[in-house]
C-alpha cells in the first residue's frame, strides 16, 4: 500500500491517494510517530510504501532506516514538476515548501501567495509561470510564547488558545496569548499588502497549515483568501502521481 506523508515539526498527516483525494487524512503528532509500533493505523510496516515529504533530518534519517520503501521529495522533483527555482537556492527550501510549490504550480495559473501557519509560518509567492520567487519565514504561535518564556524571568510557559483578540486583557497569560494571537495576524496582513504591492488585488492568497482555522475568519473580513489545510499532502499526491517506475 502506497501512503502519503507530510512530517511537521510538530504533526504528522498522511492518508492513502483516496484519502487525500476526498480530504479525510489521519493525524498523529510527529513524536509518536517515532515512538509508535504502528504508526499507520490499520498498516503493517512490511506491507507499505511511504512518499514522504520531511522537515526534520534525524526524523527523516529514522524513517529510511525502520520503512525500507519510502522516497522523500526533493526540490528536483518539484522541478520536473515545474516549479523554476531560478530566483532562489533551492536545496535551502523545506519540503513542505516545496510540496506547497508543486501544489500551486500545476493548479493555479496566475501569481499565488501561500501562507503556511504552524509551528513556523512560511509563506511562498508562486508567479503564474510556476517560478519561486522566494518568501518569509517566522515563528508561529507555539514558538513565540515558547521564546517569551525562555528569554524571561517571569513569564509563564504557555501553550496556544483561542483569544479574543483584545487591546485590555486582566491576566499575564491572557496578555501574552493576545499579543501573541495580535503578532501573528499583523504579520500575515503585512505579508499580504506586500503581495497585493508587487501583483495587484488579484493575487491569489492561499492560507493552510495546523493553525489555518485559528485566522481565516478574521482575514476574511479584509481579503479573498481562501482555506486549505492540506495542501502540502495535494503536493504529495501530485508528485505520487508522476512516478511511474516507483
Amino acid at each position: 500500500m502506497n501512503l502519503l506523508v507530510n512530517i511537521g515539526n510538530t504533526h504528522t498527516e498522511w492518508g492513502t491517494l483516496e484519502e487525500v483525494s476526498s480530504g479525510k487524512i489521519h493525524k498523529l503528532k510527529t513524536e509518536d510517530l517515532l515512538q509508535l509500533t504502528s504508526p499507520f493505523e490499520g498498516y503493517k510496516t512490511e506491507e507499505i510504501t511511504l512518499f514522504c515529504s520531511c522537515v526534520i533530518p534525524q526524523v527523516k534519517r529514522i524513517i529510511s532506516e525502520r520503512f525500507k520503501n519510502t522516497a522523500f521529495i526533493h526540490y528536483k522533483d518539484a522541478e520536473s514538476m515545474g516549479v523554476s527555482f531560478e530566483k532562489v537556492t533551492p536545496d535551502t527550501i523545506g519540503a513542505d515548501r516545496l510540496c506547497n510549490a508543486i501544489y500551486v504550480a500545476n493548479t493555479f495559473k496566475k501569481a499565488t501567495l501561500i501562507i503556511d501557519i504552524g509551528t513556523a509560518i512560511n509563506c511562498e509567492l508562486i508567479d503564474g509561470k510556476g517560478t519561486f520567487l522566494g518568501g518569509v519565514i517566522a515563528p508561529g504561535r507555539r514558538l513565540a510564547l515558547q521564546a517569551m518564556h525562555q528569554g524571561t524571568g517571569q513569564l509563564p510557559a504557555l501553550v496556544p488558545m483561542q483569544t479574543q483578540n483584545k487591546l485590555c486583557n486582566n491576566t499575564t497569560a491572557s496578555t501574552m496569548q493576545n499579543g501573541v494571537h495580535m503578532a501573528t495576524i499583523g504579520f500575515i496582513k503585512e505579508i499580504i499588502f506586500k503581495g497585493y504591492q508587487q501583483f495587484g488585488e488579484e493575487l491569489n492568497l492561499i492560507l493552510t497549515g495546523g493553525d489555518m482555522y485559528i485566522f481565516i475568519d478574521e482575514l476574511k473580513e479584509n481579503f479573498d483568501v481562501t482555506g486549505d489545510p492540506i495542501i502540502s499532502l495535494k503536493g504529495l499526491k501530485l508528485w505520487y502521481e508522476s512516478q511511474k517506475s516507483f
